[in-house]
């Protein structure tokens, strides 16, 4: 059990490092929604998985900007990996 949670947090953790290259994703960080869309996985799952991630202090909450369907701009909480938080990654 403990190796298949590595592996969806490894997931989680990979995703979360691409955002912040990505050009659509200038703040360098994903919504819940997103994340789910990207692994496929439930809002529960990515919701546990982001809670851990931030009581090991690898995890920030920003407010990032996104659009609603009437294309009003939206402020809503984004997660991004900490720099320097995962061992193995160089500080940014």
């Amino acid at each position: 059990m403990a190796e298949a949670q590595e592996m969806t947090e490894s997931q989680l953790i990979a995703a979360l490092q691409a955002a912040r290259t990505e050009a659509k994703t200038a703040d360098g960080a994903l919504t819940t929604q997103e994340l789910m869309e990207r692994l496929g996985w439930s809002s529960e799952k990515v919701r546990k998985r982001l809670r851990a991630l931030k009581i090991a202090g690898k995890l920030e909450v920003v407010k990032v900007t996104r659009y609603n369907l009437s294309d009003a701009e939206q402020l809503i909480p984004g997660y991004r990996i900490i720099d320097g938080s995962i061992e193995g990654e160089p500080n940014q």
